[in-house]
């Protein structure tokens, strides 16, 4: 269920991590698996829980924020107390900016004499799904490929971790899968200072075509979801666009207990308790996973990642009010997108 990377997104530091953990008889929790330690060192683990408990409490305690550097972290992490953690154990996924440069390194508790510098990384039971998307959305490029758009590192990034909700969100996934319910991520911004890309929403949607490929209709999938992050608080919203029911999730990282989780903790409480709870559909990335379905065909996910500003387009308009939502479709649009994802299908088919 467990997924964690590092790597550049056109030269920009990035790190994604899922929101959930296992245990071996198949429970479910959330859990944070990225975690902002400072403004220039960010991590993700995974493994067990307890251990990562212990390792991030350590970081907390034995580094000055202030000024992480890799060499701080080594003497850290390589002190044998730090890894002194039983039958259990963690790894460590970690970016950390000094003057000495952009560091991108692999840290394992059972062999912790050594960090093992690199990038890409990956780790858990999603790294290899994962590897082969980010590989599809050519971030080895060093340069950024559209200077005059801003949002474009974001959305190439969103694009990864809607693909991965897309498994969730068009069809059962635990199983088959093996991924969480919800993704999140940390950017490098102006060189210097990680933050995490938030308040994106996440949408899927049914189209039904005919025989003919002419558009029928338009439908929601099994949920709708509201990512958002105060610091290291994340929140998950989720609504079943069918029965209107909504939940909230807080997800906390591993380590000591931060201010801002308890923050969010008694806001939520107080926007439930006093009924002002909506939910918040307004947001500032807008994430699109389309399948398109006929009686003899469905087409491969297709997926739109939509800064605020760019709704509504000519082939989807998107309307929110309290607790709401509608989405009308271009059937023109519709009709053409359909066509060509078939086609393309159809001839990566035959060529194989």
């Amino acid at each position: 269920m467990t997924l964690v990377a590092g790597f550049r997104a056109y030269g920009t530091p990035a790190l994604i991590g899922d929101l959930m953990i296992s245990d071996q008889a198949g429970h479910f929790r959330l859990r944070k698996k990225l975690v902002l330690m400072s403004e220039n060192f960010a991590l993700a683990w995974t493994g067990e829980l307890i251990a990562a408990e212990s390792v991030i409490r350590t970081l907390h305690a034995s580094l000055n924020l202030q000024s992480v550097t890799l060499e701080s972290l080594k003497s850290v992490l390589t002190e044998p107390s730090t890894s002194d953690l039983g039958s259990v154990s963690v790894h460590l996924i970690c970016w950390v900016i000094d003057g000495g440069g952009q560091h991108c390194f692999r840290w394992n508790s059972s062999y912790p004499q050594e960090l093992f510098p690199g990038e890409p990384l990956y780790d858990g039971s999603g790294g290899t799904t994962a590897e082969g998307i980010i590989r599809t959305e050519a971030f080895h490029h060093p340069i950024h490929p559209e200077k005059n758009d801003p949002h474009e590192i974001n959305r190439r990034v969103l694009n990864i971790t809607t693909r991965l909700m897309g498994y969730e969100m068009l069809g059962p996934s635990k199983k088959l899968w093996r991924f969480g319910f919800a993704y999140e991520i940390l950017l490098l911004l102006e060189g210097r200072r990680f933050k995490y890309l938030d308040n994106t929403l996440y949408i899927p949607l049914i189209i039904q075509m005919d025989e003919n490929g002419h558009y029928v209709s338009v439908q929601f999938g099994a949920g709708i979801f509201k990512y958002e992050a105060s610091r290291n608080c994340s929140t998950v919203h989720v609504m079943n666009p069918f029965t209107g029911e909504m939940a909230a999730h807080i997800v906390s990282p591993p380590g000591p207990t931060l201010p801002e989780v308890t923050e969010c903790e008694n806001d939520l409480a107080r926007r439930i308790t006093t009924k002002r709870y909506v939910f918040p559909y307004e947001s500032d990335y807008y994430c699109f996973a389309y399948h398109f379905v006929s009686a003899s065909y469905a087409t491969p996910v297709v997926y739109t990642i939509l800064p605020k500003a760019d709704l509504p387009l000519a082939f989807l308009r998107a309307e929110f009010s309290a607790n709401f939502i509608m989405i009308k479709i271009n059937p023109a649009w519709a009709e053409y997108t359909f066509k060509v994802v078939r086609d393309d299908d159809q001839a990566n088919l035959r060529s194989h």
